[in-house]
């Protein structure tokens, strides 16, 4: 059987994107978003003391073992196996590993599909928040790393020259600027959480702020007061639509709180980019598919008011701004010819208005 640090390096040789190991259980690669598993191949307790300990430090395995929260993070890189992010757990009182296996350089903005729109006239806003949704594996740390790379090597008379603050748990692209400073911070190892991070960033003089992950209110409420205090500010919430991201952002809040904030994410937020990975129609690839809410007027006045509901309305028709719903871009997508019906319409929040706009003859716009 071989170590984990081999599969490791035969999952980097296939182009698996992770590695999932449990003691006594199958080794499993994923590969395009789906689990693939290798029957004939087990680890043992030994093995995954063998790779924790050596990528990790001495003795992570006890303190796995030992550890109360049942799970230890970090991050590994090396020539041939890339940089890894690396969660171990326990599982029904078994260790287990799940190992991202990240890209070994970040991408240019360009190399990922998306609209222009969806890169340079963000990083240059001189302000305010800019929010990233969708699920686990939707590509949103890979675009957020883009976006601070298209930031920090912006030269100084082009309106670079920002220093740049990251708050991540753990750190999974570590890039170094020409133009800019980067500071980043690593729950866990830096600082205890996200919201002691993001509480503490403004008396650091940033420019720029990256909160990898907003789940709580505390950690939404800094990010808003980091936009509010006029810093460029990416937040990364977990919702399915741009709706439900202004939601989940207003409903962290006590009632009586709910109203205030409101107002506050009405007056900082610039814009709104959802991310999708999908299997390809031919089965070979992942593309891209995105929805897109940029902060107009009656879209900022509509959340002030709490009618959520009403802004999808606003986005489909500010196709002229680039905004784009994520039933709009999967139905182009399905006339593309890229995506089957089947699959883009397991993606779509709204499957009604999929199915009106994938209809042959109804009108899309090009996405």
């Amino acid at each position: 059987m071989p170590s984990i640090l081999d599969l490791v390096k035969e999952a980097r040789r296939t182009d698996s994107s992770d590695l999932e190991v449990a003691v006594g259980e199958a080794v499993a690669f994923k590969r395009l978003g789906r689990i693939e598993i290798d029957r004939e191949r087990q680890v043992t307790t030994e093995d995954v003391r063998a790779f924790l300990n050596e990528l990790l430090g001495p003795k992570q395995f006890d303190l796995l073992q030992e550890s109360k929260r049942g799970s230890i993070e970090g991050r590994y890189q090396d020539d041939v196996t890339g940089p890894l992010r690396i969660h171990a757990y326990r599982a029904f009182g078994k260790p287990a590993v799940s190992i991202r296996l990240l890209h070994r350089v970040v991408p240019d903005f360009d190399d990922l599909g998306l609209p222009d729109h969806l890169g340079q006239p963000l990083v240059i806003l001189p302000g305010g928040l800019v929010l990233v949704y969708g699920p686990t594996g939707s590509g949103k740390t890979t675009y957020l790393a883009t976006l601070l790379k298209l930031i920090g090597n912006t030269p100084l008379d082009r309106g670079g020259g920002k220093h740049i603050i990251s708050i991540c748990d753990p750190a999974e692209y570590l890039q170094k600027f020409v133009y800019s400073t980067s500071r980043i911070l690593e729950v866990g190892v830096d600082v205890d959480s996200y919201e002691t991070a993001i509480e503490g960033v403004l008396r650091k003089n940033p420019s720029v702020v990256e909160l990898a992950e907003a789940r709580s209110a505390r950690a939404m409420f800094g990010g808003l007061s980091s936009a509010e205090a006029g810093h460029l500010t990416f937040m990364v919430v977990h919702a399915k639509s741009h709706t439900g991201a202004i939601e989940r952002i207003v409903s962290a809040f006590p009632p009586e709180q709910q109203q205030q904030i409101r107002v506050v994410l009405a007056d900082v937020l610039e814009a709104a980019v959802g991310l999708r990975l999908i299997l390809s129609s031919d089965g070979k690839t992942r593309i891209p598919v995105w929805e897109f809410l940029k902060a107009t007027p009656n879209i900022r006045q509509k959340i002030r008011e709490g009618k959520t509901s009403h802004i999808t309305a606003e986005v489909t028709s500010n196709g002229q701004l680039g905004m784009l719903t994520l039933e709009q871009c999967l139905a182009e997508r399905v006339k593309q010819g890229r995506l089957t019906r089947e699959v883009a319409r397991l993606h779509a929040p709204d499957k009604d208005a999929f199915d009106k706009l994938a209809t042959p003859g109804a009108g899309v716009r090009s996405a």
